[in-house]
């Protein structure tokens, strides 16, 4: 399902998707389908906003989207309407509500080795109930400025601020206000690189937070632990370097281990770590497994 065009086309306004019930057996996209390969084939382009709401809480409707959910769109551009665009005051948003995803959701694009799509703007991911494998603020291939992420209910098993195999994204910020997150990574996940990944929590149930991405190197990792129930905690990454620094303001909450640094692998360059309240069984200024903690 696309809100957008196929190969070419432009749409002069917003886009809004609102699947509230029923089985959707491939992907789902904000935007059109077509990528940019010349000026007679110049792709497609959702000009203005581009959102995507799943689920509503008052129906009985239980909807279940086998494939991916994107926000933006296969290869083509949203939130502009050339491929010169340059950054836009529109964004990319997507809600869910109620629902399952067995797939992966991006608030950005696809892409492949072809394309890069575009997002112009910025993104809004907003989880406020149902069940979902991977949650990314940006997209699977594709570059982003910011990425916004608020967990208020739900079930995720892994979540990301930033994007999956390749692309920059200059600043991720994730907000758990409650619900149930298996692993949560401030940065990327395998590629790419995130500049500065802010992570608050408020509340809700963590097995494995990181402020840095999985495999992808992040230069600035800020978490701010207010409350919630952590496992695991590390202001670096899984496998990743913190290039910068990494600091983790502990307020509040409840964490069995906490570690400054990263965890596998990954070097980090100083770590922080402030202490005003919460409880934690076990803190550690440095790594855990690998890697090292330069001060």
């Amino acid at each position: 399902l696309y809100g957008g065009s196929n190969e070419k086309g432009i749409i002069y306004g917003n886009v809004d998707i609102d699947f509230m019930g029923g089985t959707i057996y491939g992907n789902l996209y904000g935007g059109g389908k077509g990528g940019y390969s010349d000026s007679n084939s110049y792709g497609t382009f959702v000009s203005r906003n581009a959102k995507v709401v799943i689920g509503d809480n008052l129906s009985s409707k239980v909807p279940h989207i086998i494939g991916n959910v994107y926000g933006g769109s296969s290869f083509g551009s949203v939130n502009g309407s050339s491929n010169n665009n340059g950054t836009s005051s529109y964004q990319t948003s997507v809600v869910v509500n109620r629902g399952k995803i067995d797939g992966s959701l991006f608030g950005g694009g696809e892409g492949d080795t072809s394309y890069t799509p575009n997002v112009f703007g910025n993104v809004s991911v907003v989880i406020n109930g149902g069940t979902c494998s991977e949650v990314y603020g940006g997209g699977n291939k594709t570059p982003l400025a910011i990425s916004d992420v608020t967990v208020n209910g739900g079930n995720v098993t892994s979540l990301y601020g930033g994007s999956n195999e390749m692309g920059d994204v200059d600043s991720a910020n994730v907000v758990v206000k409650n619900g149930n997150i298996g692993s949560l990574y401030g940065g990327n996940n395998i590629g790419g690189m995130t500049s500065n990944s802010i992570i608050t929590t408020m509340g809700g149930n963590i097995g494995s937070l990181y402020g840095g991405g999985n495999l992808a190197d992040t230069n600035n990792s800020y978490l701010y632990i207010n409350d919630g129930v952590i496992s695991s905690l590390y202001g670096g990454g899984e496998s990743a370097n913190i290039l910068k620094g990494s600091m983790v303001n502990f307020n509040g909450g409840d964490v069995t281990s906490l570690y400054g640094g990263s965890n596998i692998l990954g070097d980090v360059k100083r770590s922080d770590i402030v202490c005003s309240g919460g409880k934690a069984n076990d803190l550690y200024g440095g790594n855990n497994a690998g890697g090292k903690t330069d001060s």
